[in-house]
């Protein structure tokens, strides 16, 4: 739970949903503690459950069995966490940003893949938490991974590349 994957936009995202969306943060990190205050602050504390670390054969479960996953990273240029989701099976709500784009755009089923632009943040707060919205009143029934192994090495190489660019211009 740091700033560059971005906790407090999931927060709000999941204020702009209905009650019965909930969302399970299953890390620990800085900025937990000021999650929480902003969360009692939406009226949606009692809609989070901060599991802290969890086992990893646990973390794949949660993934396995969510309506669906979501990611903020606002600065995130790989995309690890988003592609275990999707060789899971989740459905995935992604910020349309950096790495996580490139490997979300890699998915066999896009129908569970749902890409939110960055804008204004109460704008993308709103999109966001539509999308969780969607996924958890209309699951997509289908099982299996989302990321074909040969396509996910691609887009990994061209998250990889664009990376080497970045820090090459800088």
């Amino acid at each position: 739970l740091e700033a560059r994957k971005g906790p407090r936009l999931a927060v709000q995202a999941l204020a702009h949903t209905p009650p019965d969306v909930r969302m399970v943060m299953a890390s620990d990190g800085p900025q937990e503690e000021s999650l929480k205050r902003l969360a009692r602050r939406l009226g949606v504390l009692d809609r989070i459950d901060f599991r802290g670390r969890v086992p990893r054969d646990e973390f794949f479960d949660l993934l396995a069995t969510s309506a669906a996953t979501l990611f903020t990273g606002l600065r995130e240029e790989g995309g690890a966490s988003l592609a275990e989701a999707m060789f899971c099976g989740s459905p995935v709500v992604v910020l349309a940003n950096g790495g996580a784009r490139t490997v979300a755009a890699a998915a066999t089923d896009p129908a569970r893949v749902i890409l939110v632009p960055p804008g204004g943040f109460r704008d993308t707060a709103e999109r966001l938490g539509a999308a969780m919205t969607r996924f958890c009143r209309e699951p997509s029934g289908a099982d299996g991974p989302t990321l074909d192994k040969r396509d996910s090495q691609a887009a990994f190489r061209r998250v990889f590349e664009q990376t080497v660019r970045a820090a090459e211009d800088a």
